[in-house]
């Protein structure tokens, strides 16, 4: 296990500028009580629900913790709200839109966006409705600090918000970052900050892991602070513990810089996934072959589109009634390249009836149990059908000449 921190300048997030990576194999118990637990090895930390309490201080929705000696009030936020059925619910109607691309598998939403002309307004309200989960916890967060600065006497303490997601699968590290930093840097009619009572958000998402190198992923945890003075040194407390955290999790601490936020890759954290889901399905293995070696990468459009037909002639005869033996091995054999081919279309955003012209003729031909040959209309200098990445002619080409 190991733990990282970089620096993000990603401009719509030019405030998440510190986050640590680091990679957990099991993670013991729940959020909760890991971090209570971390809490108490802090120096001058106090639990304030174990506190000796006045009525009123019991009756109070107040933090979690004190550190440096109450200079600084703590509170902790788990996000467990999953609004992934309101985003079903808002995209279902777009379904029916002649807009909506036909595609195979999972694609971002952002890819299905740039094909609707009011993609933009969409994306806002999809936004809107995936964060309210995060809306809620940073209002009720500065809501407790300030009830326990009142309730505790302690005006001049600064406040941090600890916002973890250990199930929220949808609510990926920078949506979340996105909107926190929205959120905390608000500003009232006169220019005074809305959430004034948290001066830095630290977000821990272990539900989602990134790659820090190839075979090696890492856990995010991001610091979001208020683009306005600190004086109460909160940043440089909580830039403090991200080590400590690390340590507590028996992990060594390094840093990385130069990565931003916006090209990070994230993923569902496989040891947080049930132990049935992390079998790794003959198609899962043949995308991971592809984005290993994406020697379609290259190609441009058009070319990708024929080379689709060519490879759809290969493999489709195998899917018929009565086919041969010598066809139904050429299919087994082909639908990995058929598998890359549809990764990297979902990696272009490609309507899959933009490819319907390229397989039309064939299907055609099929269904009146006429011959394919897909090798029949192969040009010397296009792409090989084998998927080798090779030209026709110094690949498969070539004994084919040498046959003739």
């Amino acid at each position: 296990m190991r733990s990282s921190n970089r620096q993000d300048h990603a401009s719509s997030l030019h405030a998440c500028d510190d986050d640590a990576l680091f990679i957990v194999s099991e993670l013991p118990l729940g959020f909760r009580e890991r971090f209570t637990l971390f809490a108490k090895t802090i120096p001058q930390s106090e639990c304030i629900d174990e506190l000796s309490q006045t009525e009123t201080q019991r009756s109070a929705k107040k933090a979690d913790f004190f550190f440096e000696n109450r200079r600084i009030i703590c509170e902790l936020k788990n996000l467990e709200t999953d609004t992934s059925p309101k985003i079903e619910k808002l995209l279902k109607p777009l379904e029916k839109r002649p807009e909506w691309p036909r595609f195979y598998g999972a694609w971002e939403l952002s890819k299905i966006l740039r094909k609707f002309p009011d993609g933009a307004q969409i994306n806002r309200m999809v936004f809107d409705s995936l964060t309210t989960a995060v809306r809620k916890a940073v209002a009720e967060a500065n809501r407790q600090i300030r009830t326990t600065k009142q309730s505790f006497g302690t005006p001049n303490s600064g406040g941090m918000l600890v916002l973890a997601n250990e199930s929220i699968a949808i609510l990926s590290p920078e949506i979340i970052a996105h909107k926190v930093h929205q959120m905390i840097n608000k500003r009232t009619p006169d220019g005074q900050p809305q959430f004034p009572e948290i001066n830095m958000v630290w977000m821990i998402s272990e539900k989602h892991v990134v790659e820090i190198q190839p075979g090696e992923t890492g856990i995010v945890c991001l610091l979001l602070r208020q683009e306005v003075p600190d004086p109460f040194g909160v940043e440089l407390f909580v830039e403090s513990l991200q080590p400590r955290w690390a340590s507590f999790h028996h992990v060594p601490y390094h840093t990385v810089s130069g990565a931003t936020l916006s090209d990070a890759q994230f993923r569902n954290n496989p040891n947080l996934e049930p132990s049935a889901s992390r079998n790794v399905t003959r198609a899962d293995s043949w995308r991971h072959q592809y984005q290993a070696r994406p020697y379609l990468r290259d190609l441009s459009d058009r070319r990708l589109i024929k080379h689709a037909g060519r490879l759809f002639g290969l493999i489709s005869p195998g899917f018929l009634r009565g086919c041969s033996e010598q066809d139904r091995a050429r299919t087994f054999k082909l639908m990995p390249e058929w598998t890359h081919f549809l990764e990297e279309v979902n990696r272009r955003g490609m309507d899959m009836r933009d490819i319907a012209p390229a397989i039309r003729p064939i299907k055609r031909r099929l269904r009146f149990g006429q011959s394919v040959d897909p090798l029949a209309r192969l040009g010397r200098n296009d792409l090989c059908p084998c998927t080798s990445g090779k030209k026709f002619k110094d690949c498969h080409g070539r004994s084919n000449r040498s046959v003739a």
